[in-house]
């Protein structure tokens, strides 16, 4: 960098009242912007290299931090499978458990009309079918028929 007398002397001064003389211009043509910027970026490099570093460690914790999330992911979406086939599973075990019982009371109520049917179909028919015996019976050349095993009117 150079000294603060170089900078200075970049302007050589201007004479005083009097005759014309040079007007001040800078006298350094040899030292441009970019030569006196060089060591202060020179300076600089250290501190581009620690930040390049803090980055590099920033992408790499980055990539640490997204391995580890793509992990718990896996393992969430894992466990959300298997609670939902055994959820799957227990709700259709619960629905087949309902649909068993209802059939079973459908079933039951079912055979308990089917016998209530028939009993009043006997009830109801036992005067027909007495009355039709009877009058068979009362046939000229009939003969007897018993009208259950071991029973002979």
């Amino acid at each position: 960098m150079p000294a603060l007398r170089d900078i200075l002397d970049r302007f050589r001064p201007a004479p005083g009242p009097g005759r014309p003389g040079p007007v001040g211009v800078p006298s350094a043509t040899t030292l441009t912007g970019a030569d006196e910027l060089r060591p202060v970026f020179a300076a600089l490099d250290d501190v581009v290299a620690r930040c390049e570093a803090i980055r590099e460690d920033g992408r790499r914790q980055a990539a640490e931090i997204r391995q580890a999330a793509d992990l718990r992911l896996a393992n969430v979406r894992s466990q959300a499978a298997t609670s939902a086939d055994q959820t799957r599973a227990a709700s259709a075990a619960s629905v087949k458990a309902a649909g068993m019982a209802r059939h079973a009371a459908e079933l039951a109520a079912a055979r308990s009309e089917a016998a209530r049917i028939r009993a009043d179909g006997i009830e109801q028919i036992t005067p027909y079918i007495a009355a039709a015996v009877s009058r068979v019976r009362s046939l000229p050349g009939s003969h007897i028929v018993p009208t259950r095993l071991g029973d002979v009117s």
